[in-house]
């Protein structure tokens, strides 16, 4: 049987913190992910009922209308004087 010397075992060490790492970042990518899907989904609604054409603090408000339609809360409601 071969042991393993000091710098094998030292890769192997960062192989797997890395793999573990690596796991961790998928997991938070995926939630991110989802999230960020929701937001697109919400965003296009908005531009799908509106169209073409308001000033921009339209679409921010109705955005933010629609977020919390969905069950999302935003930091800030857009146009509440905040």
């Amino acid at each position: 049987m071969r042991t393993q010397n000091a710098s094998e075992a030292q890769g192997l060490h960062f192989i797997i913190a890395h793999h573990s790492h690596h796991s961790l970042m998928s997991e938070e990518a995926h939630k991110h992910s989802e999230l960020t899907g929701q937001i697109i989904g919400a965003a296009m609604e908005v531009h799908n009922v509106l169209g073409n054409g308001y000033p921009e603090i339209v679409y921010q408000r109705a955005l933010s209308i629609e977020l919390e339609l969905r069950g999302m809360r935003t930091p800030v409601r857009i146009g509440n004087g905040a």
